[in-house]
């Protein structure tokens, strides 16, 4: 087990200490988001800023996960699927978006096709909800996507070098890796 600190996207909100100095400069949690993901929305303004995130293994927390929504819990599915199309539109350059969308459409399409195909009607009903909330929201995200992309100073592509190379959600429902320790040494 390695104890040396190390750079990181993002790091669970129930185990972040932040500079007040890099607040002031990212914004705090983004409201919108309510929760789930919010702290990894927090953590990409931080690096577009161009500033790290660290791990410190050697530190010690304590959290219930999934004590406020359960897993299957609807809240929660339409949270994940809403909040990570949000967290792009307001992180990605639209140059990026133009490439990377695509591909995260075709990631909602075969979530909604599982859950159509296993009968799972509240999965089914976050995904497009969660769809529909991004069109009705059109104008307060690219308000957002403005506002973020004010903060830049480092390109997609440098932050990108920090996200794990492919989709978490393909190796998490594929390849069934449930720990962060299965996908190490994907980089």
């Amino acid at each position: 087990y390695d104890h040396r600190s190390s750079d990181i996207f993002w790091a669970s909100g129930s185990a972040s200490i932040y500079r007040r100095s890099a607040l002031n400069f990212s914004g705090l949690l983004d409201e919108d988001f309510f929760m789930h993901m919010e702290e990894i929305d927090l953590a990409w303004r931080l690096h577009l800023l161009g500033l790290r995130v660290v791990s410190v293994p050697g530190s010690v927390i304590y959290h219930l996960s999934g004590g406020s929504l359960p897993t299957g819990n609807f809240r929660k599915m339409y949270l994940n699927h809403r909040n990570s199309q949000l967290m792009m539109w307001k992180n990605y350059s639209l140059a990026s978006l133009f490439w990377i969308w695509p591909g995260r459409m075709l990631l909602e399409i075969a979530a909604f096709a599982k859950a159509v195909a296993s009968g799972n009607w509240e999965w089914t009903r976050a995904i497009v909800l969660a769809g529909w909330w991004l069109l009705e929201n059109q104008i307060t995200t690219l308000k957002k996507h403005r506002q973020v992309q004010a903060l830049r100073k480092v390109s997609d592509r440098r932050i990108r070098e920090q996200m794990f190379p492919g989709s978490i959600a393909l190796e998490y429902f594929i390849k069934h890796k449930r720990i962060a320790q299965q996908l190490e040494g994907k980089r």
